[in-house]
């Protein structure tokens, strides 16, 4: 690549940084849009509207990569660590949640089935007061007639 004016490596960089912070923002644990193939190819976007010639892949890519670039080689090492840091807190959540849930179904399925056995102890004392009612009423009747 030709030597760059200083004026010139200060465009690509505020386009560079433009649509690093753009892709990081559009980012999701699921899927990591920050990533040097596509910063490479929406920053030459950007600098083809500007009408700036564009960077070469080598620019922010491997051990040639030149020196004022090279930051973004790390922001994309950092912003993916912070992806899967967000990843694996998100699942590690989710399960949390999920144990959280079947330890609060099992105890509502117990005190459901005490709430059962109460209903029908009740019900069963009402059948038999209602018998012993019923007997009394018989016995009440007959010992007036």
């Amino acid at each position: 690549m030709p030597r760059l004016s200083k004026d010139k490596i200060l465009i690509k960089l505020e386009v560079l940084e433009k649509v690093a912070l753009s892709l990081k923002e559009k980012s999701t644990p699921k899927k990591n849009l920050f990533t040097l193939n596509m910063l490479l190819k929406y920053a030459n976007e950007e600098l083809a509207l500007l009408e700036e010639s564009s960077l070469s892949p080598t620019s922010l890519k491997g051990e040639k990569a030149s020196s004022y670039f090279k930051k973004f080689q790390d922001d994309v090492i950092e912003f993916e660590t912070y992806i899967k840091t967000a990843k694996e807190f998100a699942i590690n959540s989710s399960f949390q949640r999920i144990e959280d849930l079947e330890k609060q179904n099992k105890e509502l399925m117990i005190k459901l089935v005490e709430y059962e056995s109460k209903a029908q102890a009740l019900s069963k004392a009402l059948d038999d007061q209602m018998e012993i009612n019923k007997q009394l009423r018989k016995d009440r009747d007959n010992y007036h007639n």
